[in-house]
């Protein structure tokens, strides 16, 4: 019928543990949906809305970036947790005011992923990572005098 809206559904995939495909499903909102799983049971993996505008699961576009660097405060190598229930992003740039260059060590889960440097005195430098849920991170300013300038994360 030209004109009418319905909602339809289509599985993708010939698994017989239904939790193993995937459904397309169009809905009467003007929506389209790709989930996961079974028939009332689904998990939603990507929306897209009568704008066209694409939403993927875990990725939650209400998160902000928010100066923490003196509120609630941020310092160097003291151990924080990501006590949201999304992964974050860090951002943290900083620079050595004397006695040479300075580097970061940022650690994640109490694993060192990767050391940045400053060229000398006075030059910026950054790093930037991203925390699940529930993990911890810190990032250990040494060498120089080394200063945090910003200390940003998407939460």
């Amino acid at each position: 019928m030209a004109g009418s809206i319905k909602t339809n559904s289509v599985t993708l995939g010939d698994s017989a543990t239904d939790s193993q495909n995937f459904q397309l499903r169009t809905n009467v909102d003007g929506t389209a949906k790709l989930a996961r799983g079974a028939a009332g049971n689904l998990g939603d993996i990507l929306t897209v809305d009568v704008s066209g505008k694409v939403s993927l699961a875990g990725l939650d576009l209400n998160q902000t970036w928010q100066n923490v660097l003196t509120t609630p405060g941020r310092a160097s190598g003291v151990t924080y947790t990501n006590t949201t229930s999304k992964p974050i992003k860090v951002f943290a740039s900083f620079f050595s005011s004397a006695n040479g260059a300075c580097s970061a060590t940022p650690t994640v889960g109490g694993v060192n992923i990767g050391i940045v440097d400053t060229p000398a005195i006075g030059f910026r430098s950054y790093v930037s990572f991203e925390v699940t849920p529930g993990t911890t991170y810190s990032i250990l300013l040494s060498n120089g005098v080394p200063m945090f300038q910003q200390w940003s994360e998407l939460r």
